[in-house]
């Protein structure tokens, strides 16, 4: 397997000395010596191999809620879609090269082939076959009137289903026969024939119909089906799921790609990172996923210590752009009204040193909002995208042409004495890793002149799931978290439909509110252009107008860790498109 992660040396930075020396303090104080029990493998493996039915641990940090949500991933991190690909499948999904690939169909659909039909009114009609092989886990045939049932209730307003993308743009779904699905879009979309984790789901119907038609939302909401007796159409079956311990599961016998090579995974629920890894180090978790959300910090001392056993493998995935999203929905932030004061707060980020104070030196610096791999960037490269090295002095002058210059307080002030207030970048009871990210943005943009601090945590008891949402969209200043940008839904981030506001209770992925016609009508030419080499262009356009305009910040490119014991053969490369590890887990084996 190739390792992924190459730890740097880290170096002496002016000013980042003092943060460098408390992370590291963290550290050790954190990833020291396990001391909580560590409960021992019930059976299967043993350190000499595989003695009888092969079983797998796996440990995830928290519980989710759900297992599967009306045939689409459960939750928020990158564990619903791990959950989802043991548990379920769908027509297609992505090879680590980013390539749509057969899942649950026959072919991919092509216009060449004429099972994609661009019709002249701009609609678009697209048929697939799907598998006469693929059974539900109760033994009944998947047929293509699950996926119609499917896309009826994802598309039902009264469940308030999220992140619905693409499927807006789909007109009707059809079974033309039990292997026959035809789905008609109302516009055309070079997303046609891709129908993975987030596209129309299958459900199965045979089970869940009647109570659906029964028009009691809130039972069909609540009925355990989502939760200890999903039935699906994935590599494993659920045998059991014991709240607050582990979820068990037994590889299914008619799983269309083939029955999966190990026989049992174990999920442990483990609430924190020290727990996992103190299993891990044990020997009693095999594999922590990207859904145990490993950081580096951890990720180095796994090396550390496995380094003398030879015990496995630790590694980071570059996954998203780790981005400070700053608010536009406030015309009157100086932000907002000049560009040169974004091209200042950017220079003003010492990004290399927060790489290696914060991620341990295992990313690198994101100047533009493409994969390194992704053609795109080397386009941006190529072509001389500007780029915003830390230059304190630049952003200086930058501030200053802007109308903002240092007052003898040392703040940045504007003819009128005020001065810039910035609430950045997480709340207190954010992850232990964003509330160190915070801490150290908010020390760099004090030192570049800006009154920034963390906000103000919110007084009363629990919040509600839609007030934890505002919070994520309507901060002051900035907030940080992981962006997509080469995926569908990050292609759209800056349309008006993924701008998150108090009419749609907060639900979508544009944090900051930013979006311009221009923008807008280059994400129409790109999702419409179906010849790949003449849609690089408009994406390329999209890539300089973030790049020139900066309605958002890069960072450095989100590190997520992996950790797998030695034995363990399958896990590997993944689609940043689909980030799951368990992606091809009915291949997996241990040896």
């Amino acid at each position: 397997m190739k390792n992924r992660g190459t730890h740097r040396v880290t170096r002496s930075l002016v000013g980042l000395g003092p943060l460098i020396a408390a992370v590291a303090a963290m550290l050790v104080s954190a990833c020291g010596p396990a001391s909580p029990a560590v409960a021992p493998r019930d059976g299967g493996t043993t350190a000499g191999g595989p003695t009888g039915p092969k079983t797998l641990y796996m440990a995830m940090q928290g519980e989710p809620d759900a297992l599967i949500l009306y045939g689409r991933p459960a939750g928020s991190t990158t564990a619903y879609l791990e959950r989802w690909f043991m548990f379920h499948a769908n027509l297609t999904m992505y090879n680590p090269q980013g390539d749509v690939i057969i899942h649950a169909s026959q072919k991919v659909p092509s216009v060449q082939d004429g099972d994609w039909k661009l019709l002249p009114d701009g609609t678009m009609e697209v048929t697939w076959k799907i598998r006469p092989d693929i059974f539900w886990h109760d033994g009944i045939p998947l047929k293509a009137d699950d996926f119609v049932f499917g896309f009826d209730v994802v598309r039902d307003p009264r469940l308030s289903v999220l992140a619905l993308g693409e499927l807006r743009n789909i007109a009707s779904v059809q079974a033309r026969d039990d292997l026959t699905l035809v789905v008609t879009w109302r516009q055309a979309s070079i997303y046609g024939n891709v129908n993975g984790f987030d596209g129309v789901p299958a459900l199965p119907r045979h089970l869940i119909r009647d109570l659906y038609l029964a028009g009691d939302t809130g039972a069909f909401e609540n009925n355990p089906i989502w939760t200890s007796q999903w039935v699906g159409i994935g590599p494993y079956r659920l045998s059991e799921w014991m709240p607050g311990t582990h979820i068990d599961a037994a590889a299914f016998d008619q799983y269309f790609l083939g029955r999966p090579k190990i026989d049992r995974l174990v999920i442990r629920h483990l609430g924190d990172v020290n727990i996992l890894m103190a299993h891990l180090l044990a020997g009693t978790v095999d594999v922590a996923p990207l859904a145990s959300m490993l950081k580096p910090d951890q990720v180095v001392e796994i090396r550390r210590s496995w380094a003398s056993s030879d015990g496995g493998v630790a590694y980071t995935y570059p996954n998203a752009v780790r981005t400070l999203w700053i608010q536009w929905r406030d015309p009157a932030a100086p932000w907002a009204q000049d560009l040169r004061f974004r091209q200042g707060m950017l220079h003003a980020l010492n990004r290399d040193a927060l790489n290696d104070a914060l991620q341990f030196g295992l990313t690198s610096i994101a100047h533009y909002y493409v994969m390194p791999e992704d053609p795109i960037h080397r386009l941006a490269e190529q072509r001389g995208l500007p780029r915003y090295d830390y230059d304190p002095a630049r952003a200086e002058r930058l501030f200053a042409e802007a109308g903002w210059a240092r007052g003898p307080d040392r703040l940045l002030r504007n003819s009128a004495g005020q001065t810039v207030p910035f609430e950045c970048c997480r709340l207190a009871d954010a992850d232990p890793n964003d509330i160190r990210e915070s801490q150290a943005l908010v020390s760099e943009f004090q030192t570049a002149g800006l009154q920034a601090r963390h906000p103000i945590p919110t007084p009363g008891g629990q919040l509600t799931a839609e007030d934890e949402r505002k919070l994520g969209h309507a901060f002051q200043g900035g907030y940080a978290s992981p962006f997509r940008f080469s995926t569908r839904e990050g292609f759209a981030i800056f349309t008006p439909g993924l701008i998150a506001a108090q009419e749609n209770r907060w639900q979508g992925q544009n944090r900051g509110g930013w979006t311009t016609s221009v923008y807008q009508d280059l994400f129409a030419k790109a999702t419409s252009t179906f010849d790949p080499t003449e849609r690089q262009e408009p994406l390329f356009q999209m890539t300089k107008m973030i790049a020139e305009e900066l309605p958002v910040l890069p960072i450095y490119y989100n590190p997520l860790g992996m950790a797998i014991r030695k034995g363990i053969e399958g896990p590997g490369p993944m689609s940043v498109l689909q980030l799951g590890t368990t992606w091809n887990i009915h291949t997996w084996d241990i040896k």
